[in-house]
């Protein structure tokens, strides 16, 4: 059966639960993974935090999860 034939209702909900599940795992590995690159920016000479979080900030992943946060969904996993 094509997805396209489902109705909207029901695509609607597999798809939340399918973005839930991925956030699910997604997000703590990406956190850790974070947390490593921001100690390694810290350890940079004359590193400031102001730095450290633009480094973060450029990572189009760290943006997506920035809008999920805003939006209350990247808090799973936490």
């Amino acid at each position: 059966m094509d997805s396209k034939t489902l109705p909207k209702a029901i695509r609607a909900a597999i798809n939340r639960r399918a973005f839930n599940a991925a956030i699910a795992d997604v997000y703590p590995a990406l956190k850790q993974d974070l947390e490593q690159r921001a100690h390694l920016l810290m350890k940079q000479p004359h590193a400031t935090i102001d730095e450290v979080i633009a480094g973060l900030d450029s990572d189009p992943y760290v943006q997506t999860f920035a809008r999920l946060d805003q939006a209350g969904l990247g808090r799973i996993g936490c």
